[in-house]
């Protein structure tokens, strides 16, 4: 068992950076976020500036939630607007972990006209079938699986995987990403709309994977994914009285105007979406199938 003291000058906030849908193998039982990150099973507890560490070492830990970020000069920088100024206070301590790219790329995949429950179960069952079975002091665990497993599994094994249409499209990707060891290399060396072009052209990757791959696995902030939420709140707050802006447009947009950390502001616009949306985009025909079928779209940020 590890500690690491966080600085008093950098905010920090578990619950927020590990429940607001970044990534999907965290889960927290009474004070403890259990986890499996990097290959290993990891537990975490946060008690004031202290991080309790069970399963990983101090380092590991300070890289993987971002802890040596200068995040109050990240805010500064994003922090131009109200609507942005709202979310930023509302979701302190928020930020943005580093992640495996492949796993985010997959996983992200497997998240498209998706919801956050459904997403964890595709990728608990994903690693339970495909990926490597390793043990620790708490017992067995999964690793997530990488692409020369999903490809040897075969598309029947991911469909047993609740993964539907998005079957054949993570097979693809994880053919390609196979036949080029040097994948993540060449999108990290990459600039931001070169890296994003690339991404695209693999099987099942939309504008959003895309950004939420260079976003989360790359560390490319400049990324800014757009999904139902996200749209709504441009459009509302930014775009007034011209809801049917494109996503496209949004994306532009985001980039823009937030900058070097626009991908930061997404993430606290996204973790504050019930705060900022509008009530009549919440509620009215919550109950209708139209509507459940958007939400269902919205996935993570």
């Amino acid at each position: 068992m590890h500690e690491v003291v966080v600085p008093r000058d950098q905010p920090f906030d578990l619950d927020l950076t590990l429940g607001c849908g970044q990534a999907f193998r965290w889960a927290k039982q009474q004070e403890w976020w259990r986890g499996v990150a990097g290959g290993r099973r990891v537990h975490l507890k946060q008690e004031g500036h202290v991080i309790t560490v069970q399963g990983a070492e101090p380092d590991w830990v300070i890289h993987y939630l971002h802890l040596d970020a200068d995040l109050p000069a990240i805010v500064d920088s994003i922090n131009r607007d109200p609507t942005i100024h709202t979310a930023l206070s509302a979701c302190a301590g928020l930020r943005v972990i580093r992640q495996e790219p492949f796993e985010v790329l997959a996983s992200y995949i497997c998240a498209t006209f998706s919801n956050i429950p459904g997403i964890t179960k595709k990728i608990q069952l994903l690693s339970e079938r495909c990926g490597e079975e390793r043990a620790d002091e708490w017992g067995t665990f999964h690793s997530f699986p990488g692409p020369d497993a999903l490809v040897s599994g075969g598309v029947c094994t991911l469909r047993e995987c609740r993964l539907g249409y998005r079957a054949p499209f993570i097979a693809g990707t994880s053919r390609a990403v196979m036949d080029d060891a040097k994948w993540a290399v060449k999108i990290r060396s990459m600039p931001y709309e070169q890296a994003f072009q690339t991404l695209l052209a693999l099987p099942g990757v939309g504008a959003k994977v895309a950004d939420c791959t260079l976003l989360f696995g790359f560390q490319e902030y400049r990324a800014f994914p757009v999904d139902v939420w996200i749209h709504r709140i441009i459009a509302a707050h930014y775009f007034p009285g011209h809801l049917k802006v494109r996503e496209r447009e949004v994306r532009e947009f985001g980039r823009r105007h937030f900058g070097n950390y626009a991908g930061y502001a997404q993430e606290y616009l996204y973790a504050a979406r019930r705060l900022l949306t509008p009530k009549t985009e919440i509620s009215g025909d919550e109950n209708s199938a139209k509507k459940k079928r958007r939400e269902k779209m919205s996935g993570p940020g």
